[in-house]
């Protein structure tokens, strides 16, 4: 029969006398607090009327090494919020006539009892916390946990249950000085003591999602956990947070960091209440995928203190009434000059209001997806599509709107590049050249000509008429010679013609004049340019038209050759896709039977401890237990019933 005792039994430990102290509510019932490795009771001293704690474990979490843990515990009690390690051991050797009555009481623990209730008690309450209250609550934890931290120290199971708020009873006694106080310390870490036999992987609501299947026992085993219940005692004056409340718990246990709608919720709170950098501190926490990528509690010791100093300034806004606090967080700015925010933290961003009812975390999660495949259009879609049905300035939306930028920029990179691409190369202007050559030997042969003319006109001497067209004829043949070699160099298959010059003989006499009038060989000239000029151009544009006909085919080639790559990634990319759909349905197939076998287990063995503690039936307990241990041949309950009961 297991330990059952009567309020007002009397206990002789360590040459005192305790009485089990009787339940506030039903005085006719021992005042116990069952929890997940024992049974706690408390006890009043009959000699002095000191209060005290004895857990009785269960016969699974029932170890000899319990003493020398009491011993390396010891120490420890001089940190603020630990004064549950200031413990004793019954023993044998201490304690034999109070065993030899009630043997399930061996290695149980007699300690100080904590009055006050439990982060848990005030979750499930649902009532409103101050926010004052809970900023000071915070802090107090944050310091405890800081103090731990420094020392190497982890608590190693940190949740609502384990974590007593004496102060909130605003009746602290000497023996119990701090505002927190943590309990159930039997798997805490230090570098110096031995690794517990049963580790717990984390309690409901508060455990690192992203964790191995193996228990979490190092010195960054608190920081997780930690940061959700800072977080929580900083947003409980907020109704949103209440309401969205899942039990024993904020957060889902199922949904540990991958609560989209909570953590807005939490986040957005924790910005107008707090400031930026609380909230930055907590984003950090649930975002990491290690342990040690969580902010240290010596981060959030001075963030937390640097907030109440910030309130605590006669210039700055001190919050008499939570609900005014509430109603200004839902406000939205008027956008006049002058406004300013109230909130605690500082913060001048407005708030946000809460996500839509039928919001889907999955569709953010497959967003996220297609922008890491390169499935560009396809994700600025839906990460447009989420973006409109979020409120303006909610944190979320502005990390939407972040991502919807980034894959915007990416896309429009792409859509550019192939027109860049196609920017014709423009050759250099040969033209003028040629233009400017024919136009300066025009101007040569008129001179000539208008010189002689004007000459003769006079009727003095000419200036030797021939000489002068000759001159200008040179100067027509180089212009010409020029030009061709121009021509020649644009277009190499190009005719290289040259306008025939006109030719005249020398007069006989000084008064004889030219047989070709400067007319005709100015018209020949000009003539012989405009056809040159035709037939360059008509060359010019025939090479055109052959190039853009050329880059045409290119570009029709290299269109189909991308398509024909895209439809096979596409392909590639279906394939995959259907792959890795099917080993995440029996991932999740996996897990399915692996819980569902968990849960078997914990019936099972719920059932024995009720069945040897409640039942008292002996032959249900060893039937029980085989059937546990058919389905884990390791479990340590089955294997220590059998081995009690059946010597097995």
């Amino acid at each position: 029969m297991g330990f059952d005792p009567k309020a007002g039994d009397e206990l002789i430990m360590g040459g005192k006398v305790y009485r089990v102290a009787p339940h506030p509510s039903f005085p006719a019932m021992p005042y116990g607090q069952e929890g997940r490795v024992g049974t706690v009771y408390k006890l009043a001293s009959v000699q002095d009327g000191e209060a005290r704690a004895l857990k009785v474990f269960r016969s699974a979490f029932r170890h000899p090494d319990s003493v020398y843990l009491s011993e390396l515990l010891e120490p420890l009690s001089r940190i603020e919020g630990l004064q549950v390690c200031r413990r004793s051991v019954l023993t044998p050797q201490q304690d034999m006539t109070l065993l030899s009555a009630n043997p399930d009481l061996l290695y149980a623990v007699v300690m100080p009892w904590v009055e006050g209730p439990t982060w848990m008690d005030v979750v499930l309450d649902k009532k409103e916390l101050p926010f004052a209250s809970g900023l000071h609550t915070a802090l107090a934890f944050a310091e405890v946990l800081s103090s731990m931290e420094q020392r190497g120290l982890a608590h190693c199971d940190l949740s609502g249950p384990n974590v007593l708020i004496p102060g909130m009873l605003h009746d602290i006694k000497p023996s119990v000085k701090s505002w927190v106080q943590l309990v159930d310390v039997e798997q805490m870490y230090a570098s110096s003591f031995t690794r517990p036999e049963q580790l717990s992987k984390g309690s409901p609501g508060y455990a690192f999602a992203r964790t191995a299947s193996e228990p979490a026992w190092s010195k960054y085993a608190d920081r997780f956990a930690g940061a959700v219940l800072l977080a929580e005692m900083l947003t409980w004056f907020h109704p949103d947070i209440r309401n969205h409340a899942w039990g024993e718990s904020y957060y889902d246990p199922d949904l540990m960091q991958r609560d989209d709608t909570r953590s807005s919720i939490m986040l957005r709170v924790l910005e107008e209440a707090c400031g930026e950098e609380i909230a930055a501190l907590f984003a950090k926490a649930w975002r990491s995928t290690e342990l040690h990528q969580c902010p240290t509690f010596g981060e959030w010791f001075m963030s937390l203190s640097s907030l109440k100093e910030r309130l605590e300034r006669p210039e700055a806004i001190v919050v008499q009434d939570d609900s005014k606090l509430t109603s200004k967080m839902e406000q939205k700015p008027e956008g006049t000059a002058g406004t300013s925010s109230s909130a605690p933290g500082g913060s001048s961003a407005p708030a946000a209001a809460a996500l839509p009812s039928d919001w889907d975390p999955r569709l953010l999660e497959e967003a996220r997806i297609l922008q890491q495949r390169g499935q560009l259009p396809d994700a600025l879609e839906a990460y447009t599509s989420l973006l409109s049905r979020l409120p303006a300035h909610s944190p979320l939306g502005i990390e939407i709107e972040a991502a919807r930028a980034a894959v915007k920029e990416a896309l429009d990179r792409q859509l550019s590049a192939p027109k860049q691409a196609e920017q014709p190369i423009v050759a250099p202007r040969k033209r003028n050249r040629t233009m400017l050559i024919g136009v300066t030997a025009a101007a040569v042969v008129m001179l000539g000509l208008g010189v002689g003319a004007w000459a003769s006109r006079d009727g003095d001497q000419p200036l030797t008429p021939p000489t002068a067209i000759q001159t200008a004829e040179a100067a027509t043949s180089d212009a010409n010679s020029d030009a061709t070699n121009v021509k020649a160099e644009e277009q190499p298959s190009a005719d290289q013609d040259t306008p025939a010059e006109s030719t005249s003989q020398t007069p006989a006499s000084g008064t004889a004049e030219p047989t070709t009038t400067p007319d005709a060989e100015a018209e020949a000239q000009a003539k012989a340019e405009a056809q040159a000029k035709a037939e360059a151009q008509a060359k010019a544009e025939a090479l055109a038209k052959a190039e853009a006909e050329a880059k045409a085919k290119s570009a029709a080639e290299a269109k189909a050759k991308a398509e024909a790559e895209a439809r096979a990634e596409a392909a590639a990319k279906a394939k995959e896709e259907a792959a890795r759909k099917a080993a995440a349905e029996a991932v999740k197939k996996k897990a399915a039977e692996a819980q569902a076998l968990q849960k078997r287990i914990k019936q099972l063995e719920e059932a024995i401890m009720s069945a040897y503690n409640v039942e008292d039936d002996t032959e249900k307990v060893i039937r029980l237990s085989k059937e546990l241990k058919r389905i884990d041949s390791d479990n340590a309950l089955a294997s220590q019933m059998l081995r009690d009961l059946t010597g097995e």
